[in-house]
């Protein structure tokens, strides 16, 4: 144990005198349950033991993080799969056992890194390229012995005795689909959960022996073992708590119903923990299996195809938005939500200063609020007329809009209060406005690509020369234009306007499309990523950094099918549409961005504006509705040793027991080390208020 040099206990005088909030304002942050993004990665598998946590990714890497204290996770180190074929190295599944990773490999079976040294893990057996036989392989380890999910309805068995070079020994046939399935290995059973469960002897793991077969009432997904309650078998609609010590008569000991689906589970102590299809997670009080008390639920960003707890953490694993670590117990309540009924039908939303302006698809125009006071919002003024409008954007005192007869109009808000029409500029069938640095993009009649410039002296004019493109859907980052020339077309002219009189066309290229009916909803760009969201439910992150690329890399995830909205406010990223939470991620690495949370938003949510801790949500026939996360907020304050939620004194001392004791705390100079540097580097945090 280290102890603290003399010198450094003497050093308090340092300190500013008075309290400091921890508390840092601005853009969203991780809020209720959520502790942290251990990976943002896609992943669909990961397992943990003791303080490290085994992260294998969608790209076939498996990276080892030290989470003894999940807030500040340390990553240690990494290791990939190196066969060039991506259907080669999807791993689907993990195990670790006996310094050795074991990893489940889509089409290929099994790849294993030697994990002793977790800083420094090593593939030491490569899986077979395009092997062909493993759909979503699941695996389990018992022993020496290593059983993976093969094809249809087959269990391959591995000696992995040697475990740079596992032996195949001969496998045998499962009664089940055994596609999507889970394997668990307990005491000397076998469970194979797929619709049903098949119960298996492996006394001798080379020989397995079935020895019953539990038929739940819906499809069975994932099967754990309580510490009080038997068997927890998650089906479709309901959890089963069930007693096979003989599977041919087995016990039920309660249930309690998923009515919107279930898909995995994990349990510590008397708490089962459940990933619903409903993108929430369930803890669930098992004291008396038969009748179970859901304690509370969790918004999440999906349902998870992995659940790991250690320690009172909840670690969920998915494709969507990586492995998250919560705190899966009851906290602080909702944010705190106002709303105000406005006339019309509000979809499009933005903000100028402390005021909030709407259009929408009822027949009414600019609508101007006054969010001054977040808790009582008040309309204080608009301009009607009376045509169903769409798309908004403002830009100082200017704001631009379209109605259905007219096109595009241009206004003064200068005077929220009387707003004042300056000009009408393009046709009826235009629709698409977005602002960037000083200017207006938006499409004309012609699905040309037209843009304002409001940085000049005098009232701003659209330049005499428009940009022909035929362009029905776009987005823009800074003066770089992405465009779609129609919205069924994956095709994407990528254009940079920084001289308006000589644009310059960059590349063209495809964006990933999910199906030929499928159409493209809306659009959104971010450090050369594009975001496209289509009618089925899909976004898609596209890098286009290399603009001249033929075929760039991308990303897609299914999110929800009511996907509907894309907005970007600084590096935080909203999606939002009717039935769904509001989902906020962060784009500190765009193509793969971190999840902050999920927001319940009465109503219809349209676009969402984001401004202080505060999302201002276009409800639909709701008005506005202003939620306000603010006190719900984990904010990363790394001088409040002792996380309390203020800046004081006694974080030096708690910063002194994280010293002594090595814990992640007491590093604040971020090098991943227990220095006395630190010390000076927690002077200058708390000085800074953070």
């Amino acid at each position: 144990m280290k102890k603290l040099p003399t010198r450094l206990v003497t050093a308090c005088a340092v300190l500013a005198a008075t309290q400091a909030h921890a508390q840092i304002t601005g853009e969203p942050c991780v809020f209720r349950n959520l502790i942290n993004v251990i990976n943002p990665k896609p992943a669909h598998a990961s397992c943990t033991h003791g303080v490290l946590t085994y992260i294998a990714q969608y790209d076939g890497t498996l990276a080892i993080y030290n989470t003894a204290n999940p807030e500040n996770p340390k990553l240690l180190g990494s290791a990939s799969i190196d066969s060039p074929d991506w259907f080669s190295r999807y791993i689907s599944d993990i195990k670790v056992s006996g310094g050795f990773a074991f990893a489940a490999v889509e089409n290929s079976g099994i790849a294993v890194f030697d994990v002793s040294d977790p800083s420094s893990p090593t593939l030491v057996h490569s899986p077979a390229t395009n092997f062909g036989r493993f759909n979503q392989p699941a695996i389990e380890i018992a022993g020496t012995t290593a059983y993976i999910t093969d094809g249809p309805d087959e269990i391959a068995v591995f000696d992995i005795s040697t475990p740079t070079t596992p032996v195949e020994l001969p496998g045998f046939e499962s009664g089940l689909f055994t596609y999507f399935t889970k394997l668990d290995a307990i005491g000397d059973r076998l469970y194979i959960t797929d619709e049903d469960v098949e119960v298996y002897d492996i006394s001798n793991p080379a020989t397995p022996q079935l020895i019953g077969t539990y038929e739940p009432a819906t499809y069975a997904l994932d099967i754990v073992q309580t510490q009080i309650a038997g068997l927890a078998v998650v089906s479709q609609s309901v959890v089963n708590f069930v007693d096979l010590t003989d599977p041919n008569a087995p016990v039920h000991l309660g249930n309690f119903p998923m009515p919107n689906g279930a898909r995995s589970a994990a349990t510590e102590g008397e708490l089962l923990f459940v990933s619903g299809y409903d993108e929430r997670i369930y803890t669930v009080d098992i004291t008396q299996p038969a009748s179970p008390v859901v304690l509370l639920s969790i918004d999440a960003p999906t349902e998870f195809d992995a659940l790991t707890v250690r320690a009172g953490t909840l670690f969920a694993t998915g494709l969507v938005a990586g492995t998250l670590a919560f705190e899966p117990y009851p906290l602080a309540p909702e944010p705190t939500t106002s709303s105000l009924q406005t006339p019309g039908t509000s979809v499009s939303i933005a903000l100028a200063g402390d005021h909030v302006f709407m259009t929408g698809t009822g027949q009414h125009g600019l609508q101007a609020v006054d969010t001054s006071s977040p808790n009582a919002p008040q309309l204080v003024g608009n301009y009607d007329w009376w045509r169903p409008h769409s798309d908004l954007a403002i830009i100082g005192d200017y704001a631009c809009t379209f109605d259905e007869t007219y096109g595009l109009r241009l206004l003064d808000i200068s005077n929220p209060q009387t707003p004042v029409r300056i000009s009408n500029f393009v046709g009826p069938n235009a629709g698409t406005v977005r602002a960037s640095g000083d200017r207006f993009y938006f499409t004309d009649d012609d699905l040309d690509l037209r843009i304002i410039d409001t940085s000049g002296p005098g009232t701003p004019v659209v330049p005499t020369s428009s940009y022909p493109g035929n362009v029905e859907l776009f987005a823009v980052d800074g003066n770089i234009v992405y465009a779609a020339p129609s919205v069924h077309n994956t095709e994407i002219t990528i254009t940079d306007y920084s001289n308006l009189q000589s644009p310059v066309l960059l590349g063209e290229t495809n964006v990933y499309y999910p199906g030929l009916n499928e159409t493209h909803i809306d659009m959104a760009a971010y450090n050369s990523v594009l975001f496209t969201a289509s009618s089925d439910g899909v976004l898609s992150f596209t890098d286009l950094s290399n603009p001249a690329a033929q075929e760039p890399d991308f990303y897609w995830t299914f999110i929800d099918a009511s996907l509907e909205h894309i907005s970007i406010h600084g590096d935080i990223l909203a999606l939002s549409g009717s039935g769904m939470p509001i989902q906020l991620y962060r784009l500190d690495d765009p193509m793969h961005p971190t999840w902050l949370g999920s927001v319940e938003s009465p109503g219809q949510a349209g676009e969402v504006a984001i401004a202080n801790n505060t999302l201002y949500v276009a409800s639909g026939d709701d008005g506005l509705t202003i939620i306000d996360l603010g006190g719900d907020c984990e904010f990363d304050c790394v001088a409040d040793v002792n996380h309390d939620g203020v800046l004081t004194p006694t974080d030096f001392t708690a910063w002194i027991g994280a010293y002594n004791d090595n814990r992640p705390e007491c590093d604040q100079n971020g090098d991943g080390l227990c220095t006395p540097t630190d010390f000076s580097a927690w002077v200058g945090n708390y000085n800074a208020g953070c």
